[in-house]
């Protein structure tokens, strides 16, 4: 195995083409296993030490054939963006192979190997996984399958390089994908379909498990902001109810609704805002009874929402798919009672989220 990655002189899409390929094979042979350890940090040595600064932002490093600016866009993607993909590919591949590698390469110029392969995972959140003008969707279904396929996931969980950045983009391309599954359907600009592709790459994401091997007792996500937080609570409402993690709701507002019988949390869409939940796995049997304890459909309605999933075992970071109740709208903000706070308070402390959250939802909704 060895790297002969080079950048061409002139504008030639044929060698173009050759170099993306031969790129293209060496992930392919790195991901066969068989290449030694020593074979391989020195493939990096030479390919990272080609990793090009970007004039516009120098935090990003890509391998792009011409200057971005000088290019068409669908040409920026084949060309500039796609090698980029594809080292960044063979570097995180690498790093899951043999664990520490990074810290044996020695690149040309005495950069930091692990620096430099952060700054290619940022590189390669530029344009969001998107393709080029009515293609944005395709090159993302294109762009997500590849990272899926050549162990983008694994590389986040298993590896202690953290890119923030490069993390969120994927994971809000898998949410993309699986809102789409979702509604049933993931469509470019073209009309093209690519809602089963969308599906298969979700399964080999683990993000969806194939019905075939689902369990016997079917379990869906649920979404907890109220006295639904309180542990004690749920055990009683929902005995096969099991605590699966924490997430937020960026872009929701907490605040207290209801009626003369009485005021109860829900939420509402305000950009400003954010809304701290837990996330229960929960069985048909606990929903039929959160339906009763809710009201629904007539107090509470239900709706779907793409969040990422903190872990609680693991800590590990993973987009899901859950769901959540939220009052009808058109109930007036009232003041709750204090007993129903103070189980919404004791559910807060169970899973260490700041009661700041209830503070400002009943002053918000008292103010109304």
């Amino acid at each position: 195995m060895k790297c002969t990655f080079y950048y061409p002189k002139t504008i030639n899409t044929k060698e173009w083409d050759a170099i993306r390929g031969k790129l293209k094979s060496d992930l392919e042979e790195l991901e066969t296993g068989k290449a030694p350890e020593r074979e391989v940090a020195l493939y990096l040595e030479t390919l990272l030490s080609q990793a090009d600064t970007l004039e516009k932002n120098p935090a990003m490093r890509f391998f792009g054939f011409d200057k971005p600016e000088h290019m068409p866009s669908d040409a920026r993607v084949e060309y500039f963006y796609w090698p980029t993909y594809i080292a960044a590919a063979l570097g995180m591949k690498a790093c899951l192979l043999y664990p520490g590698i990074l810290g044996k390469v020695r690149t040309q110029d005495g950069q930091n190997a692990e620096e430099i392969l952060r700054a290619i995972l940022l590189a390669c959140t530029g344009r969001g996984f998107r393709g080029h003008g009515f293609d944005d969707v395709k090159g993302l279904v294109e762009v997500t399958e590849f990272f899926v396929d050549h162990g983008a996931r694994e590389f986040i969980e298993q590896c202690e390089i953290p890119c923030p950045e490069f993390t969120e983009c994927f994971t809000q391309a898998l949410l993309f994908l699986l809102a789409g599954v979702s509604r049933g359907s993931v469509a470019g600009d073209w009309g093209d379909d690519y809602t089963e592709r969308a599906y298969d790459i979700l399964v080999r994401a683990k993000m969806i498990v194939p019905e075939e091997e689902e369990p016997m007792v079917k379990e869906r996500l649920y979404l907890a902001y109220g006295s639904n937080l309180n542990i004690r609570q749920m055990k009683d409402r929902c005995p096969d109810a099991r605590i699966v993690g924490t997430a937020e709701l960026p872009g929701w507002r907490l605040m207290f609704k209801g009626s003369k019988s009485g005021n109860y949390l829900t939420i509402e869409r305000d950009e400003g805002c954010t809304v701290p939940v837990a996330v229960w796995a929960i069985s048909e049997r606990d929903e039929q009874s959160l339906d009763r304890y809710e009201g629904y459909p007539t107090f509470y309605y239900k709706k779907e929402l793409p969040v990422t999933l903190r872990e609680a075992e693991s800590g590990k970071a993973r987009p899901v798919q859950a769901f959540v109740y939220i009052m009808h709208e058109e109930r007036k903000l009232g003041r709750p009672d204090e007993s129903y706070v103070a189980r919404c308070r004791e559910g807060y402390r169970d899973f260490g989220f700041i009661t700041a959250f209830l503070d400002e939802a009943y002053e918000y909704s008292a103010r109304g």
